[in-house]
C-alpha cells in the first residue's frame, strides 16, 4: 500500500519520514533542526510484526551528527513510556535484530569479495522502497529514496534482483555452494597438477636408471623400458638391484643403444644449428633492407621537403600575371616539380 502525508505548511510533514528513519536505525538524523528537536528527547515508533509489537526509541542527538542510544520495548500490547530513563540498547542491535525479522539472507549477494555493493541485504537497503519523500516524488532522475547518492544508487541496482523476488535466499545460498564447489575443484586440480609433475619428473629420473642398468649390464640385454607402467619400472629397478655385481659388465652390446641415441641426439643437434644458422643470416639481411629502407626513406622526406616550394611558385604564378610565369614551357616545369 502506499501512505501519503499531506496538511498544511509548516505542520511538520517533512518530519515524520526522517523521525521513523532515524528509529529505524538509520546512519544519520535527518530530522529537521528547530522546534521539533529541541522540544523532543526522544523520537519512537511502534512497530505491529510477527513477533508482536516494538517499541523502537532514539534519542535525539544533540550537535552530533546522530547517536546509538536507543530504547526498545517488546510485548503483546506496547504502553508508550511518558518518560525514557536511558537507553537500554543501540542501533546495530536494533539493526540485526530488523534483519533477523525480514528473514534476510545472511550471505553476500555474490560470493565474490571483492566485487562492489554485492554484500549481503540489509534491511536498511530496503529503506529505498519504503520512503517517497517530497524531493524524490518531484525529481525526474531519481525514483527511489537514497537514490541520488552514487553508493546507494549501485547498492539499489545490486539488490533488485532479490527485492523482487527473482533472486531468492535459496539461489544465493546455491550460488555460495556453487563457489565453494569451485574453490574445491581448483584446489583438487592444483593437487593433481603437482602430483603429475612429481610422476613425470619420477618416470624421468627411473628411465635413466634403467638405462645405465642397462648399460652396466644389470639386466638383460633387449630389456624394454616401461613409459606409462609405474608397477613395471619398479619391477625392473628391483631385479637390477638383485643382479650378482661380480658378473654384470658393460659390453659393448649393452652400450650400443646409448652410442646410436646418442649419435641421434648429436644428428639433431647439428640439423638444429645449421638451421639456426640460416635464421640467423636471414634476420640480418632482414635488419640490413629495414635499415636501408629506412635511409632512403629519410632521403625522400628531404627531396620531398625541398620541392615544396614548387607549390608556394605554382600559386604565386597562378596568382598573378607574371611575364616570365606566362613563357611557353614555365608553366609545365613549375607543374612537373609539383608532381614530383
Amino acid at each position: 500500500m502506499v501512505n501519503v502525508i499531506t496538511g498544511a505548511s509548516k505542520t511538520g510533514k517533512s518530519a515524520v519520514i526522517p523521525i521513523i528513519d532515524y528509529c529505524l536505525a538509520s546512519g544519520k538524523c535527518s530530522i529537521p533542526v528547530g522546534t521539533i528537536r529541541k522540544t523532543c528527547a526522544w523520537f519512537g515508533i511502534v512497530l505491529d510484526t510477527l513477533e508482536g509489537k516494538k517499541l523502537l526509541a532514539r534519542r535525539e542527538p544533540g550537535e552530533a551528527k546522530q547517536t546509538g542510544d536507543m530504547y526498545l520495548l517488546e510485548g503483546e500490547q506496547i504502553e508508550i513510556p511518558a518518560r525514557i530513563p536511558d537507553k537500554n540498547t543501540n542501533s546495530e542491535i536494533v539493526k540485526r535484530k530488523l534483519d533477523q525479522l525480514s528473514g534476510l539472507s545472511r550471505l553476500r549477494i555474490n560470493p565474490d569479495t571483492e566485487a562492489a555493493y554485492q554484500s549481503r541485504v540489509s534491511f536498511r537497503d530496503l529503506m529505498a522502497f519504503n520512503f517517497q519523500p517530497q524531493y524524490i516524488v518531484a525529481n525526474p532522475l531519481a525514483l527511489y529514496f537514497g537514490a541520488d547518492s552514487s553508493d546507494h544508487r549501485e547498492k539499489l541496482k545490486a539488490i533488485f534482483p532479490y527485492v523482487l523476488g527473482a533472486l531468492t535466499s535459496e539461489m544465493v545460498a546455491a550460488r555460495w555452494e556453487i563457489e565453494r564447489l569451485q574453490r574445491l575443484l581448483r584446489q583438487a586440480e592444483a593437487a593433481l597438477a603437482t602430483v603429475k609433475k612429481a610422476v613425470r619428473a619420477w618416470q624421468a629420473e627411473t628411465s635413466g636408471w634403467l638405462r645405465q642398468a642397462l648399460e652396466l649390464g644389470l639386466l638383460a640385454q633387449g630389456t624394454l623400458i616401461p613409459e606409462d607402467d609405474p608397477n613395471q619400472t619398479i619391477d625392473l629397478l628391483r631385479l637390477a638391484t638383485r643382479a650378482d655385481t661380480r658378473v654384470s659388465f658393460a659390453t659393448i652390446d649393452s652400450i650400443e643403444p646409448s652410442l646410436r641415441q646418442l649419435e641421434v641426439l648429436q644428428n639433431r643437434e647439428s640439423e638444429t644449428a645449421a638451421k639456426l644458422s640460416i635464421l640467423r643470416q636471414n634476420l640480418a639481411e632482414v635488419e640490413r633492407l629495414v635499415e636501408s629502407s629506412r635511409k632512403y626513406g629519410g632521403a625522400i622526406r628531404i627531396q620531398k621537403d625541398r620541392l615544396n616550394v614548387a607549390d608556394w611558385l605554382k600559386s604565386r604564378a597562378e596568382a598573378v600575371n607574371d611575364p616570365i610565369a606566362t613563357l611557353v614551357d614555365s608553366r609545365e616545369k613549375l607543374d612537373a616539380l609539383v608532381q614530383a
